[in-house]
Parts: structure tokens; C-alpha cells; sequence
């Protein structure tokens, strides 16, 4: 039709799309890999070998364990800009217990998909700083984009919140990695009863 203008999206090259199998097959073994050995226990070679690939081309997609670890957060959460918009969003309008404990157990249920890698993600935390420093930096990067949250309560109560919150996503990791484990008698519906009083006493504080 004259005058109309095609447009096409440039496909991936065979080249860039072998990459992104590899690199997936790298990230599905990493978790495999530290699930059955641990993050220490499992090496650069067990990943390798599990991907059915070297431990150069290894070394051709990520420099570290410590990087994979990383790479398996931000696969994890490839939509978080959205989630963050919604649950900012939730914040505001002031959120219930319901719908605190609703993210909490959706939160749970994502990472228990992940056998093992909770586990390596807290000895990748305690062990390796640039894993320490970039998921403490992501996880305020997230606490600070809830900007209409803090709109709705006073300036010089944002420094305290955002730390109390901060902390709160660490104990709620910790929290996950222990039901992981389920060895510390503690029963899920009570772990999660006691993190929907914690995160309800940040975002209600007058109700406590």
C-alpha cells in the first residue's frame, strides 16, 4: 500500500541466540550445581561439566561464581520495575495484612522453586564482598524507588524507615533460607505470621 512503511524487529543473530543457550544452561547448572554440593562446594568445573560445556566457555560468559549468583537474581526478577510500581502503588493506599502476606508467601514460593540457592546465595553474601555490596545495593535501590510511599509519611522518618525496611529484607531471606532447610522446628504458617507483624509495624507503625 503506498505510503505505508514496514517495519520489522531485527531478529537475534544464530550466533547471539547460541550465547543465550549457553549462558541459560550455565545459570540451570550453577543451581543444580549448588544444590547438590553448596556454593563452596560446587566449582567452576561442576558447573562446566553439568552445562555439558568447558571450563573455558565457562569463563566466557561469567568471571566468577559470585557473578553467577548475581546473574541468577536478576533472572529471577526480570519484571521488578513492574513489581515495584505495584507494590509502591499498594504502599500509598495504605496495605493490608492480606496483601503483605500475600507478596511474602508469592516471595517464597519463587525461591523454593530454587533448590540450594538460597543457601549459596547467604554463603555467597558472607563469603564474597561484591556479592555483599550488590545485593546490598540493590535491595536499596529498591527501597528508595518506593516513592510514593514516601510521600505519604514525614521527610525526617525516611532515613529510619528505609533502614528498618532494608533490614527486614534480610531477615525475610534468612527467614526463607531457614524453611528451606526445615530443621529448625520452626513451621512455616509461624515464620511467616511473625515477618507480616514485622513488615506491618514498618508500613503501619501507629497500629502497633
Amino acid at each position: 500500500m503506498a505510503g505505508r512503511i514496514m517495519t520489522t524487529r531485527k531478529r537475534p543473530s544464530l550466533q547471539q541466540q547460541k550465547r543465550d543457550f549457553t549462558r541459560a544452561r550455565l545459570l540451570d547448572a550453577s543451581l543444580e550445581s549448588f544444590g547438590e554440593k553448596g556454593y563452596l562446594g560446587a566449582t567452576v568445573d561442576d558447573i562446566a561439566l553439568a552445562a555439558g560445556c568447558s571450563r573455558a566457555t565457562f569463563y566466557l560468559h561469567f568471571k566468577s561464581r559470585a557473578e553467577v549468583i548475581m546473574a541468577l537474581l536478576q533472572r529471577e526478577a526480570p519484571d521488578l520495575a513492574e513489581a515495584l510500581r505495584e507494590f509502591d502503588d499498594q504502599l500509598a493506599r495504605g496495605i493490608t495484612r492480606s496483601e503483605v502476606r500475600q507478596r511474602l508467601e508469592a516471595g517464597w514460593k519463587q525461591l523454593a522453586s530454587m533448590p540450594g540457592f538460597l543457601s549459596a546465595l547467604q554463603m555467597a553474601v558472607l563469603t564474597e564482598p561484591e556479592v555483599s555490596e550488590w545485593l546490598d545495593s540493590f535491595q536499596l535501590n529498591s527501597v528508595e524507588g518506593l516513592e510514593k510511599f514516601f510521600a505519604t509519611i514525614p521527610k525526617k522518618r525516611h532515613a529510619e524507615v528505609k533502614a528498618r525496611m532494608v533490614t527486614l529484607n534480610v531477615l525475610t531471606l534468612a527467614t526463607y533460607e531457614m524453611l528451606a532447610r526445615g530443621q529448625s522446628g520452626v513451621t512455616h504458617k509461624v515464620a511467616i505470621d511473625l515477618l507480616v507483624d514485622l513488615w506491618m509495624n514498618v508500613f503501619h507503625p501507629e497500629a502497633s
